[in-house]
């Protein structure tokens, strides 16, 4: 494939902050412009563009293949200047994502693991002769919107290497990967577009729910026995949290010297700890969770630390940078080695960008609904939700040809429910008695800890090697059920012995990535992996059980983006969350039959086509609808 490589430079206007160059919301709302647009066409000279010849120079790239590096913000920018529909016509690529898909590895020797351009250079153009001038003239960044010949010179490098790295690591990509690449690529536009239009967070709603949050926080730390100067009752709006809880090293000595737990977990030895320091992360608290309940405590005070502080503190600081609800986080594609996407909460990682606080970690959303019910839609429009319905179990039954789970799978409603299926192992109950009990409301079956949602809970959980301990910590920290290591262990058993075929394709996903060197999604995404001894053996076999799954999972949210996006311009992509993909709508009379049809259109998704693969099991799509995330309901 031939592509054109291009790069804009931006700065603030005048009278603005410099970090208002690296919002693209800022030119819409004429606080920031784009100040030239480079273009190197094939075997041409890179053509450097000021911004009244810009849209001209856009009309006539239409149906070409235009590269960039982090594109997001090329194309943000660009639409944010007024140029949508030029932008809409020209086929975005990003060679930044092109290399993940050559390179995505678990050891980057050779490269920033950043996959900035420098480091892009490094790995694929090392042997041109102007590298090292472009890697001096990237050393020595003035600030944007000052010393134009330098950012012309610089968007014209820029646009070139960009070119050259894509057409690079194309050649390397199987045809499977090049069409999974494309379809990736196809998401850059609607992506963009939503960085723009921004997620609204209800800050009123985030300032009600501190009273109850910081209370509950206080309550552990009494029953622990910690003294916090900072929890003021009475006064949720100044309280802080306790440093003894907060800090790792205040809670070491907490553990292993005031109450005299015994330690198995330490950091890696350094100069300065010969012998590594104690840990209190997670892992270490789960392990002394089976020998002191308080251990569970410290995790449940963790969990709503993080979420008082990330997300409710996080939307009010937001709010408060912005002047408004409508938060701006920074979109990632294929950010995390499985594709998934991620959300920044910074305009950059150091100076004034490292201060802007722009949006939420909308990727690590919790699940209480209270949280959920803060991302809203705007006047006049609904939020919906597209979640690929029981999305790993499924995807993890066929690879692993589970036969019990794609029997269910294949079964007739209400008899496809695998959450209900496994919860009828967990109570002893037969099937078809548990099913009728769901339908007549039963409450040890359909109450918010009941059966089923236990069932949910290990489907979700045991899927991957997990222990009992690492499960009981799992069930009381994440999902609120305090249950005993017996208990714990009585789940795993029962999961283990319903799906023998799980546990099967562990063993066989491990020895064929040991064997290739890599795990693969169904999509022809790959993961390198080489660490398969030592320290890091478990974590490799982890990854190599994990990623055709998860991976998948991200292939198919991206397939499913590109065929809402492209076939139903009345839903306006707005984030990506989990197994879900959200657009706002407009409330009109329409709106039923509208997302309706759209899922009908996901549950029809030929993957054949798009990857070569034909599903064993359906692969259906829910769809919910509200005026908040909380509070969405589900269309029948």
């Amino acid at each position: 494939m031939n592509f054109t490589g291009l790069d804009i430079e931006t700065a603030p206007r005048e009278g603005h902050p410099q970090v208002f160059a690296l919002q693209p919301w800022r030119a819409s709302e004429n606080s920031a412009l784009v100040t030239c647009m480079s273009v190197t066409e094939r075997e041409s000279q890179p053509g450097l563009f000021q911004p009244h010849e810009i849209p001209q120079k856009l009309r006539t790239l239409a149906f070409q293949n235009c590269v960039t590096w982090n594109g997001l913000f090329d194309v943000a920018f660009l639409i944010s200047s007024g140029y949508l529909e030029q932008v809409k016509r020209i086929n975005w690529f990003d060679g930044m994502l092109l290399w993940k898909w050559v390179d995505n590895c678990q050891e980057k020797e050779y490269f920033d693991p950043r996959w900035n351009l420098v480091a892009g250079v490094k790995r694929w153009l090392k042997d041109e002769p102007w590298v090292q001038h472009f890697i001096d003239l990237k050393a020595n960044e003035p600030p944007p919107g000052q010393k134009d010949k330098y950012w012309e010179l610089r968007a014209k490098f820029d646009a070139i290497a960009c070119q050259m790295i894509a057409e690079r690591c194309w050649k390397v990509l199987t045809p499977k990967q090049r069409n999974s690449a494309t379809i990736e690529a196809n998401c850059i536009v609607p992506v963009a577009r939503a960085w723009l239009k921004g997620v609204i967070t209800n800050t009123d709603l985030a300032e009600s729910m501190i009273p109850a949050m910081t209370e509950e926080m206080q309550e552990i730390e009494y029953r622990l026995g910690i003294h916090n100067d900072q929890a003021l009752h009475g006064q949720p709006e100044i309280w802080t949290a306790s440093k003894v809880l907060s800090s790792p090293q205040q809670l070491s000595t907490l553990l292993y010297d005031t109450w005299g737990l015994p330690c198995e977990f330490y950091t890696d030895p350094s100069d300065r700890f010969p012998e590594g320091q104690r840990q209190s992360s997670k892992t270490a608290l789960t392990y002394l969770a089976d020998l002191d309940d308080k251990a569970l405590e410290i995790l449940r005070w963790k969990e709503l630390n993080t979420q008082f502080t990330k997300f409710i503190q996080g939307a009010l600081k937001t709010k408060a940078y912005l002047g408004s609800n409508v938060t701006h986080p920074g979109p990632h594609i294929f950010s995390t080695y499985t594709g998934r996407m991620t959300y920044s909460t910074r305009s950059g990682r150091k100076g004034e960008a490292a201060k802007a606080k722009i949006g939420d970690p909308l990727h690590q959303w919790p699940r209480p609904k209270a949280l959920r019910r803060m991302i809203q839609a705007p006047e006049g429009k609904a939020l919906v939700e597209f979640d690929a319905a029981g999305q790993e179990a499924r995807l993890i039954s066929q690879l692993a040809q589970e036969a019990t789970m794609m029997k269910v799978f294949n079964s007739p409603p209400p008899y496809d429910d695998l959450h209900s299926y496994t919860g009828s192992k967990l109570s002893g109950m037969t099937f078809e008695a548990f099913i009728k009990g769901k339908e007549q409301g039963v409450k040890a079956i359909v109450s918010e800890r009941g059966y089923r949602y236990q069932g949910k809970f290990s489907n979700l959980s045991l899927n991957y090697r997990i222990g009992a301990k690492s499960l009981r910590r799992k069930a009381r920290v994440d999902y609120g059920m305090n249950v005993d290591f017996l208990k714990a262990q009585s789940w795993k058993d029962t999961y283990m012995r319903t799906y023998p075929g799980i546990k099967k394709y562990w063993s066989k996903a491990i020895e064929i990535a040991r064997t290739v060197g890599y795990a693969e999604s169904l999509a022809g995404r790959r993961f390198g992996l080489n660490q398969w001894h030592g320290e890091r053996k478990w974590g490799t076999e982890q990854s190599a059980i994990n990623f055709p799954v998860q991976g998948s999972g991200g292939d198919q949210k991206e397939l499913a983006l590109m065929i809402l996006t492209d076939e139903y311009p009345e839903l306006e992509f707005t984030f990506d969350l989990h197994d879900g993909l959200f657009f706002y709508i407009d409330i009109n009379p329409q709106l039923p039959e509208i997302v309706m049809d759209a899922r009908n259109r996901l549950n029809g998704i030929n993957y054949m086509d798009a990857w070569g693969w034909k599903p064993s099991v359906p692969m259906p799509w829910d769809a919910k609808v509200g005026l908040n995330w909380g509070q969405s309901r589900g269309l029948k």
